[in-house]
């Protein structure tokens, strides 16, 4: 196995990578057209926002220093956060391990404070930068934004399929831009949220010690305006209808959330508007009645002791950052939502060039539009020819890389050939003897249940109610399948994913970065999920 067609280059000065972040976000191998049309903006998004909104570090001279893609998967650069989170008041390199990056107890080396002149004038810099936001948070402009993607969504329902494809192809081209400026909001709420969580816990551990990380993830549970999660509700409130009333209301929730999807930032996979199947079978599954949750009930007790205990006199600023939290957190999943609404627009379109390419004979399936790159997938919408057996090489160029299980971190200089990696059937095996694994704690709660190990969304059976959901990833697309679930699991993510917070927003007591899990763990095993300490014991075997 050769490295990828569209593998890039490391950066050795910022060197250690992950997918513990990028793997939930990006789960499967980067198309081509995605490396050639997403990655680009994603890279100079965040380029901008390391240079210009924090001046966290001069432009990189390695073209792909933030958004490297290695044996086909798409990894982020720890090292450049590690650095931020030095130079960030409230937070801390350890922080950003635990928050961002957490999985199954690994250890990253410890950060060293780089010996460059003018270091700490960059921390005074970024300092007066996030105090501005924290003051001042953007709301107005990322609604904004989010409208304005909103508006071309609507556009493309109404006029998709009486575009030609110049103006498909227009429209397209037109859409890439957006991918930039939107990630570079994002990524404001993305830096912002984990200082804003980190200082509310900061001062309750000043007062209550290790409990206080607890009692802060407890206090901003269920704080409600977590788009992610208001999808996830829309989806479970089909449950109770029947007939025609049922086909409105579904057609009403595709209208608005049909854009969200499984590996939702990779332009090749489908959103539920496309695979509508996806959501019948997650409303199927939860008509008997979903989970009894009651996130409110857990935010007020945490409030109620701070109450009880006089918190405030010690930490005279709970409300402020409880406040934050409220805001931050929506803020983060709102500009997400903005991202892939745009990503969703630029997938439909090539899609139906693609559809368009098979009525002429040029394609064999429509969405083998996506193993195009950019310029071919011009081309192609000209109506200049298309090299299938380029394509077929690249199909099965991805089929083989997803037989290998990718390393969770990797070091600049030092990344194993993908031939070196093990295959994906011998990468962890289960044993009847290990009975716990552990991962990262993040949303609160213990439950029981029998395991729904679930390896495809969009193909294997959605969790029964009082089932725990085990998954390699639970990327907002899965939401869905939360509907009936009484927990999650999760080999990847930390504790601010965008899981961990949906999770928190629905009350579903969720581990993440339990390396192992859907090896380990079986359908039907009886397992408990302790989302406050990060573990997963099995009970009993199925």
């Amino acid at each position: 196995m050769t490295a990828y067609e569209f593998d890039t280059t490391l950066d050795p000065s910022y060197p250690v990578l992950t997918r513990g972040n990028a793997g939930e976000i990006m789960p499967d191998i980067v198309s081509p057209l995605s490396a050639t049309v997403f990655f680009p903006p994603l890279e100079r998004a965040w380029r901008r926002s390391f240079t210009e909104t924090w001046d966290v570090m001069d432009w990189p001279e390695c073209p792909t220093t933030f958004a490297p893609i290695i044996g086909g998967r798409f990894y982020i650069n720890i090292s450049a956060f590690r650095r931020l989170a030095d130079l960030t008041p409230g937070t801390s390199p350890e922080d950003i391990d635990r928050t961002l990056f957490a999985a199954g107890g690994i250890k990253l080396e410890p950060y060293r404070t780089p010996d460059e002149p003018g270091y700490e004038g960059r921390g005074e810099r970024i300092a007066a930068a996030t105090a501005s936001f924290l003051e001042d948070p953007p709301v107005e402009r990322i609604q904004r934004e989010h409208d304005a993607a909103q508006a071309r969504r609507a556009e493309g329902r109404a006029r998709r399929s009486g575009s030609s494809n110049d103006e498909l192809l227009a429209r397209f081209e037109s859409l890439q831009p957006f991918m930039e400026s939107d990630f570079v909001t994002l990524f404001v709420g993305s830096s912002v949220s984990p200082v804003v969580l980190g200082s509310l816990q900061a001062g309750l551990v000043e007062v209550y010690g290790q409990e206080g990380y607890e009692l802060g993830r407890q206090a901003v549970m269920g704080i409600g305006g977590i788009e992610s999660a208001d999808a996830g509700k829309a989806v479970a409130s089909l449950a109770a209808l029947e007939g025609d009333e049922f086909e409105a209301a579904f057609e009403r929730v595709l209208e608005q959330y049909g854009f969200r999807g499984v590996n939702e930032w990779e332009i090749a996979a489908p959103s539920w508007e496309i695979r509508t199947d996806v959501l019948r079978r997650a409303v199927g599954a939860v008509r008997s009645g979903g989970a009894e949750r009651d996130p409110d009930a857990t935010r007020r007790s945490a409030l109620a002791k701070f109450d009880a205990d006089g918190v405030r006199d010690s930490f005279p600023d709970l409300d402020l950052w409880l406040d934050r939290c409220t805001v931050w957190m929506g803020i983060r999943e709102r500009t997400k939502a903005t991202c892939v609404l745009t990503i969703n627009e630029m997938r439909l379109d090539a899609l139906e060039i693609g559809r368009r390419l098979v009525i002429d004979g040029r394609l064999e399936s429509a969405d083998q539009i996506y193993f195009l790159t950019f310029d071919e997938f011009r081309n192609a919408a000209r109506g200049e020819g298309v090299d299938l057996d380029r394509i077929h090489t690249r199909q099965a160029a991805k089929a083989e890389l997803l037989q290998y299980q990718e390393p969770l971190f990797v070091i600049a200089g030092e990344a194993p050939p993908v031939e070196n990696w093990p295959r994906k059937t011998d990468a962890v095996t289960g044993s009847d003897d290990q009975i716990e694994i552990t991962g990262a704690a993040g949303s609160p709660g213990v439950a029981t249940g029998r395991a729904r190990v679930v390896m495809d969304a969009y193909v294997d059976d959605p969790p029964e109610p009082g089932e725990v959901l085990v998954a390699p990833i639970t990327d907002p697309g899965w939401m869905p399948l939360f509907v009936g679930a009484v927990a999650v699991v999760a080999e990847m993510g930390g504790e601010l994913s965008h899981t961990m917070i949906v999770s928190r927003d629905l009350g579903i007591p969720a581990v993440v970065g339990a390396v192992g899990a859907t090896a380990v763990i079986k359908t039907g095993d009886l397992i408990r999920v302790d989302g406050s300490n990060g573990t997963i014991r099995i009970v009993e075997r199925a």
